[in-house]
C-alpha cells in the first residue's frame, strides 16, 4: 500500500454495509419484520394501539393530546400538529393529535397494514364555546362557525384565513366516522375534560383497557417535557400570550365562557344564520330547548347604544 492509499474493506463488510443500507431505505418492510417477529415470540399479545385524536378545532384536543402523552408515556408521537397518516404504519403503540384527521379515518383504516387497534377520540365541546372560542394565532377573529375554520401560518406572519372546514362539516365526518369498520370512536366532552379530568381518564381505562401512569389532572407538572406547547416556534409575532394555556392545569372557568358580553352579537349572528347549530347544542346535552336564544333572537343591534352590540 502506498501512501495516500485507502484500504478496501473486505467482502463481508461491504456486504454488511449494502444490506445496513438496504434496509434503512425500507421503512415499510422493517416496520413489517418488527411486527411480525413480535408475533411470533408473543402470539398471545394484544394488536399495537394507534390513538387518533381529531375533530373540532378549539375543542380539546391539545389539551387530551398533553394528558395522554404524560399519562402513556410508552406510546411514540409525532411532532407537533401531525397526521396519524405518518405512523400508522410504524409498529411501536402511537398517539397523533390533528383536528382534521377526522376526513382522513377512513384512508387511515385501509393503511392500517400492522392491524393496529384504532382509537379515535374526538372532543366535543358546547357550540356556544366553540363560535366564540378565539386562537392566539388569529388575533381579533373568532376561529370557528358553522361554515368554516381558519388555515393558520404556525410560525409565520402569514395572514390566517378562513379556508378550513367549519362545524358543518367536521360533525357531518364524525357521524361517518362512527360507522366506520375498524375503528372504535368515543367522543370525549370538553366540559368533563376541565372540570373532572381524573373521571375522564377513569373512562377511557374501562372503555379502551388502558393502563395509565400520570393522572390527568397532574398532567402540567410535567413542564417543559409536554409535547404540546404554544411556544416562540408556533406563535405568529402578534400572538397575545395569555392565550398559551394548553401546558397550565385543567381550568374550569374556559367553560361556557360564551355567556361573556363580549360575544352576544357573534351568538346571535352565527345561530340566527344558522339554527342547525340550536339542534347541535340540544343534541349534544347541553339544553334542552331553544329558550335560551330567545333573548338573543329578540335583540336588535341596530337599537342599542353600544355601536350595534346587544345588552
Amino acid at each position: 500500500m502506498t501512501l495516500g492509499s485507502v484500504a478496501c474493506p473486505p467482502p463481508w463488510m461491504r456486504l454488511t454495509a449494502r444490506l445496513w443500507r438496504a434496509w434503512r431505505a425500507l421503512p415499510w418492510q422493517r416496520e413489517r419484520a418488527r411486527a411480525g417477529i413480535h408475533r411470533l415470540l408473543h402470539p398471545t399479545a394484544p394488536p399495537r394501539r394507534q390513538i387518533v385524536i381529531c375533530g373540532f378545532p378549539r375543542s380539546g384536543t391539545s389539551l387530551l393530546y398533553n394528558m395522554l402523552a404524560v399519562a402513556l408515556p410508552h406510546f411514540a408521537r409525532d411532532p407537533f400538529e401531525s397526521s396519524a397518516l405518518r405512523s400508522i404504519w410504524r409498529f411501536e403503540d402511537h398517539l397523533s393529535k390533528l383536528p382534521f384527521d377526522v376526513f382522513r379515518l377512513e384512508e387511515l383504516v385501509r393503511c392500517n397494514s400492522l392491524r393496529k387497534t384504532l382509537h379515535v377520540l374526538a372532543p366535543i365541546r358546547d357550540p356556544r364555546d366553540l363560535v366564540t372560542s378565539v386562537h392566539p394565532n388569529v388575533p381579533g377573529a373568532y376561529f370557528i362557525g358553522w361554515e368554516s375554520s381558519h388555515r393558520v401560518g404556525l410560525g409565520t406572519a402569514d395572514t390566517p384565513t378562513p379556508g378550513m372546514p367549519g362545524i358543518a362539516a367536521i360533525e357531518a365526518a364524525l357521524e361517518a366516522a362512527a360507522r366506520i369498520p375498524g375503528l372504535e370512536f368515543l367522543r370525549v366532552r370538553y366540559e368533563d375534560l376541565v372540570r373532572d379530568p381524573d373521571s375522564v381518564q377513569r373512562g377511557l381505562a374501562q372503555r379502551l383497557g388502558l393502563a395509565f401512569h400520570a393522572r390527568f389532572a397532574e398532567f402540567h407538572l410535567a413542564g417543559e417535557s409536554l409535547p404540546y406547547r404554544y411556544d416562540a416556534a408556533h406563535l405568529r409575532p402578534d400572538a397575545d400570550p395569555r392565550q398559551v394555556r394548553e401546558d397550565g392545569p385543567p381550568d374550569p372557568s374556559r367553560a361556557g365562557k360564551w355567556q361573556a358580553p363580549e360575544h352576544r352579537e357573534r351568538i346571535r349572528e352565527e345561530f340566527g344564520r344558522h339554527p342547525e347549530l340550536l339542534a347541535l347544542v340540544r343534541a349534544w346535552g347541553y339544553e334542552r330547548d331553544d329558550h335560551w336564544f330567545e333573548a338573543y333572537r329578540a335583540a336588535d343591534p341596530s337599537t342599542t347604544s353600544d355601536g350595534g352590540r346587544p345588552r
